[in-house]
């Protein structure tokens, strides 16, 4: 497959993905704004013999306090990564400083997570700490790696992407 093509490919993955976050633009005050949601997706590299996985974030700005004064807020992402014993193999974190007028408006933002695994199960697990209260939420998704080569990859199945847990 050349380049581009995979390129056009993930891009369609990546617009799927974010298909599955419902209502992106939701309302204040709703139950699912106030919870961290990651979603994972999974495509085979056959010249790398190994499972990619993509992983998208959904941090609503609810969860964060309201600062006192200022205009941004701040929080921290954590990312963890461990197998089926629970040894962790993959961590990275990254600081975001989104307006304080972003969370006035009920807004979100969507952090994006790339990583292969060999064969096997994995767990991945996110949490986002207010740098302003400390207050933690975290959320974790379960992902496979591939066996063997799926008899069509997922980013041949994109209309009907499967989930990294299947």
């Amino acid at each position: 497959m050349s380049r581009s093509v995979e390129q056009v490919l993930l891009c369609g993955v990546t617009l799927l993905a974010f298909a599955g976050f419902p209502n992106v633009a939701r309302r204040e005050g709703t139950a699912e704004q106030d919870s961290l949601s990651v979603r994972a997706v999974r495509f085979y590299r056959a010249e790398q013999g190994q499972t990619r996985v993509k992983a998208f974030v959904q941090i609503p700005y609810q969860i964060l306090g309201e600062p006192d004064r200022g205009d941004s807020l701040s929080y921290r992402v954590a990312v963890d990564v461990s197998d089926s014993t629970g040894l962790s193999l993959y961590q990275t974190s990254w600081r975001n400083h989104p307006s304080a007028e972003a969370r006035k408006a009920g807004g979100m933002a969507v952090e994006m997570v790339d990583f292969a695994v060999a064969p096997g199960d994995y767990r991945l697990k996110v949490t986002v700490e207010d740098s302003l209260t400390g207050h933690k939420t975290a959320s974790q998704v379960d992902v496979r790696g591939f066996s063997s080569p799926p008899a069509a990859s997922d980013l041949m199945l994109a209309p009907g992407m499967r989930l990294a847990t299947g």
